[in-house]
């Protein structure tokens, strides 16, 4: 059975005149291309090329061989090139997933300045708090909310996110005061990611784990109504501190509200990573969001030690 690439190998000989010339243009040893154009002939059974030390010259058979194949095998070639050119450079389309509130309050300034930048780049954002299969729907890119599970797909830490139980000032003054976990049996609790979940604390100096299953009546997927809620007295709630910053100024409140247990860091922490399918076919749209993405999260890392003190670091989009 004969080889393509053989063929490939045969017309680069006819094209060139000899075998030297061919073997610098493919990166090959001369006795490779020598070898491999004995190895189409006796696969073909056909006598392609006479040489000697003095002749080369195709043969009638190596010639029609060359006029009928030529044409495709150049054709196939700059197909190729032009695909791989595509996936190198960018242009074309970059579809990407993220969070709901991620993409729509943090991320939705960094997005469109990618976009300006990139404008040749059919820029495809979907914002889902379901995980998409990044196979099945064909993302290039997916920004998620860990701790992942394990999985096959590669993720990138871009960013720790500082989370706090919150309450408001009119609440914490109504009710008792919480200086460990467990005084927070004490309070009614509004949950943002699921009815009654539990909430994990470490202590920031024994580093002992615990965690508790607050009371609550109050369950909503949206973390703009659940800090409006907070805001509004109906109790605590366990949030990102720069979604509560970010919260603030979308909804134009002037109520504050304040960090409690302040001893203790949410457990397990949170963070936003970059997951994709392989790193090693990362189309150059992708990388160049990736970058992008990077950049920002370096610049808000710089902001981290404000958001302690909420309000001494601005959190408008950088």
């Amino acid at each position: 059975m004969w080889s393509y690439d053989d063929l490939v190998i045969f017309i680069k000989v006819i094209e060139e005149g000899n075998f030297i010339n061919t073997a610098k243009k493919l990166d090959l040893p001369a006795s490779t291309v020598s070898r491999r154009i004995l190895r189409l002939e006796k696969a073909l059974d056909t006598k392609l090329i006479n040489r000697n030390p003095r002749t080369f010259k195709a043969t009638e058979a190596g010639l029609k061989i060359f006029e009928h194949c030529s044409t495709n095998v150049n054709a196939i070639e700059q197909s190729i090139q032009c695909i791989t050119d595509s996936a190198c450079g960018t242009g074309g389309k970059l579809t990407i997933t993220a969070p709901v509130f991620l993409a729509q309050e943090l991320l939705k300034d960094w997005i469109i300045e990618f976009q300006l930048e990139h404008r040749d780049i059919e820029l495809n954002i979907c914002s889902d708090n379901r995980l998409k299969d990044l196979v099945k729907d064909d993302v290039d890119l997916a920004l998620r909310i860990g701790p992942l599970d394990d999985s096959s797909l590669v993720a990138i830490k871009l960013w720790d996110i500082e989370s706090c139980v919150f309450g408001s000032e009119e609440y914490l003054a109504k009710h008792p005061t919480i200086s460990k976990p467990e005084d927070l049996y004490a309070h009614t609790c509004l949950f943002f990611r699921a009815a009654k979940e539990k909430w994990g604390f470490q202590h920031n100096k024994s580093k002992d784990i615990e965690s508790i299953k607050p009371n609550g009546k109050f369950f909503m997927n949206d973390i703009r109504t659940i800090v409006k809620a907070t805001e509004e007295g109906l109790g605590l709630a366990c949030l990102p501190s720069f979604a509560v910053e970010n919260c603030k100024h979308s909804i134009e409140s002037r109520k504050k509200l304040i960090p409690v247990l302040r001893n203790y860091t949410i457990h397990p922490e949170r963070s936003v990573y970059a997951v994709y399918h392989d790193r090693r076919f990362l189309s150059k749209n992708a990388r160049l969001f990736l970058e992008h993405m990077k950049t920002k999260f370096l610049q808000l890392n710089s902001c981290k030690a404000g958001l302690n003190k909420l309000g001494s670091c601005s959190m408008e989009p950088i």
